[in-house]
């Protein structure tokens, strides 16, 4: 007959166990269970930690033989399971069948994993238990089946108050609890409104302390927490003693590091929202609270798994905060955003000052710390590819016509009184290269303008393959403040264009920008010339045709033509050769004019007419290659050598004669 008995967690009714098992449900009965000493060595035991509470049910319960189940023992306060060996669940024990003699189920310290049987040794008495024991219950020997008592213990959870007497009324001031079930918590609470936990060190020193209203913590230090939920103190007077310091250290061997997180956890954060700061503040000359340097950390983009973050450094500048640095997702690393009077040097191995950016002066120096210039460098500059100062690939295959391809800024309103005041001029080396195929060519302008008033092309060097893409250039231009454009005639529906501008001077100068058909009123805002009028109704200054410009090719001048807006002078000692003249075949009956015959050798068929109009020094040479006699005739109201006016002169056949205008529309003719 199988007999069992459940541990009831109290200390119970000496029982035997029946039949079906059971739970004993009597606790000690008067006149049934004597006080008999296994009730006071438990108490004395549990006194001292030592205790049993949860498991070690009975079953298979003889007269002289009881199976126990493993459990749950305090052994001087620290709790203990006693897991029998060998994957067992249970550990058989037996007793004497003598009658009335009482046995100690015990867990010894020495064997902590076993339960073992202190047996008595009189009738009637309880044996002695051993150090380091904790008794489970008392056997009794004699009947069938043997009688148990558990002298257990039922506790799930603990908890510790600590008080004092205030005025005579205890008052709980902290409190430790363990709370039952599997993932129970164990709190520490402070009961007081005012009361902090203070944890000192051996010798009195403060090594944490919670203050109880707030919550706040101090780690170190002396006092009392004020504002912020953690510090970190240190005030100790001597040099050798460590500054406060939180370490993050971390002995695993695998790949992931130590971590100081700032979190957030709202979902309604928007761009520039902050994430954390890292302040950094110190007492000041007047012993005031001041805020030196900060380290800021921001949301740049708040879009969902593609956003940007950014990271700012300030510092107080003359007691304002000013930021330095800028770390951001979409602008890349800033230094002085806000523009403030902040320079940013560079030190190399040899000089303080290999990079300087002066703030105050909008200027770098490359080895000086007082740039003069916008760039200043103290020493060699070498450029190991060519370099630019502006380029742009244009729009592939321009329509034929012209386009815009660069220019010049005017003043806002095309007025003097306008604002861009440093514009409006400027010169420099334009470099147009096509790379079409069977289309190749590389041409090297200089191109001027000065205020309206003051334009020039010049063709330094050309080269192209078989199809000439660019055959004219011309610069055209509005009011004395309305700035300029410089255009070239796309000659040719297949092309591809670039643009470099190099040796820029002059204020803002000259601007590349890409490729603007002439007849496009509405891209002249994109080009930021900022006057009113449309720069399609600019007026053409001059229109070059390539052809006609000088080209120097492996020291020998191609055939060509050279306009000199102005004076040319060759000074004293200098020459000016021209080994030959250029001719003009004349017709008889022609009316000479300076852009078409001045200056060169006019072969004549006939009688000619000097120009009704001429400035002073307009020459003409007049070749008679016929068989007879021609007339060279003044108008009406000139005359010639002095003669009365409109009286002509005659040039025997294979003879010369050269007219020189005095002014006034007289001339004088040499050779007749």
């Amino acid at each position: 007959m199988s007999t069992s008995l459940n541990n009831p967690k109290f200390l119970s009714s000496n029982e035997a166990p029946t039949a079906q098992g059971f739970t004993p449900t009597n606790q000690l009965i008067d006149d049934t269970d004597f006080p008999h000493s296994g009730l006071f060595k438990v108490l004395n035991l549990a006194i001292t930690g030592n205790y049993a509470t949860a498991g070690f049910n009975a079953t298979a319960v003889s007269n002289t033989s009881i199976t126990v189940a493993e459990g749950t023992v305090f052994r001087q306060g620290k709790i203990h399971q006693v897991d029998y060996a060998n994957n067992a669940t249970t550990q058989t024990l037996t007793i004497p069948a003598t009658a009335n003699r009482y046995h100690l189920l015990v867990n010894p310290s020495s064997a902590p994993n076993t339960l073992t049987i202190r047996q008595a040794t009189a009738d009637n008495q309880i044996p002695n238990f051993t150090a380091g024991d904790v008794v489970i219950a008392v056997l009794k020997g004699g009947t069938t089946p043997m009688q148990i008592q558990y002298l257990t213990f039922n506790q799930e959870s603990n908890t510790l108050s600590l008080g004092r007497s205030n005025s005579g009324t205890y008052v709980e001031g902290l409190e430790i609890v363990a709370n039952a079930g599997v993932n129970g918590d164990y709190d520490i609470n402070l009961k007081e409104s005012n009361g902090d936990l203070a944890i000192n060190t051996q010798a009195g020193t403060q090594a944490l302390r919670v203050d109880g209203q707030y919550g706040n913590i101090r780690i170190g230090g002396s006092g009392t927490p004020v504002s912020n939920e953690l510090e970190i103190a240190g005030s100790s007077s001597n040099s050798s003693a460590r500054s406060p310091t939180l370490e993050l250290e971390n002995n695993n061997a695998h790949s992931t590091a130590s971590r100081l997180l700032f979190m957030r956890q709202s979902a309604s954060l928007s761009n520039n929202a902050s994430l954390g700061d890292m302040v950094f503040i110190a007492r000041d000359s007047g012993n005031s609270s001041y805020e030196y340097t900060r380290i800021e950390a921001q949301i740049a983009d708040e879009t969902a798994s593609a956003g940007d973050g950014r990271l700012i450094f300030f510092a107080q500048k003359a007691g304002s905060e000013a930021e330095f640095i800028r770390i951001d997702g979409n602008d890349g690393v800033v230094i002085n955003d806000g523009s403030a009077d902040i320079d940013f040097r560079v030190e190399s191995n040899g000089n303080a000052n290999m990079l300087v950016v002066d703030a105050s002066t909008d200027r770098i120096g490359i080895g000086t710390a007082t740039p003069a210039a916008t760039v200043d460098i103290a020493g060699d500059l070498r450029v190991t590819n060519n370099i630019f100062q502006q380029h742009k690939d244009m729009t592939n295959n321009l329509s034929v016509g012209w386009h815009t391809v660069a220019h010049i800024k005017g003043r806002s309103g095309g007025s003097a009184s306008g604002t861009a005041g440093s514009t409006q001029r400027g010169i420099a080396q334009i470099i147009i290269k096509e790379e079409s195929s069977s289309r190749h060519a590389l041409y090297e302008f200089k191109v001027n303008h000065l205020f309206g008033t003051r334009n020039a092309i010049q063709l330094e060097n050309s080269a192209y393959f078989s199809t000439k893409i660019i055959q004219q250039v011309r610069v055209k231009e509005n009011d004395t403040y309305d700035g300029a454009v410089f255009q070239i005639y796309v000659a040719d529906a297949t092309n591809n264009l670039q643009v470099f501008i190099t040796d820029n001077f002059a204020d803002s100068g000259w601007v590349v920008n890409d490729a603007v058909a002439d007849a496009d009123n509405s891209g002249h805002n994109s080009l930021g010339l900022g006057y009113n009028n449309a720069y399609s109704t600019f007026g053409v200054v001059r229109t070059y045709n390539l052809d006609d410009l000088d080209v120097v090719d492996a020291g020998t001048i191609m055939g060509g033509n050279t306009f000199i807006q102005g004076n040319l002078k060759v000074n004293t000692g200098g020459t000016f050769r021209s080994p030959r003249l250029p001719t003009v075949a004349v017709s008889a009956s022609t009316t000479l004019t300076e852009s078409t015959h001045a200056g060169a050798y006019l072969i004549c068929a006939g009688n000619v007419t000097l120009p009704a109009t001429s400035s002073l020094g307009e020459h003409y040479t007049i070749l008679n290659t016929t068989n007879g006699n021609i007339t060279v005739s003044p108008s009406v109201s000139t005359n010639i050598n002095g003669g009365s006016n409109g009286a002509a002169i005659t040039v025997a056949t294979y003879n010369a004669v050269t007219c020189i205008s005095i002014g006034s529309n007289n001339w004088i003719a040499l050779g007749v």
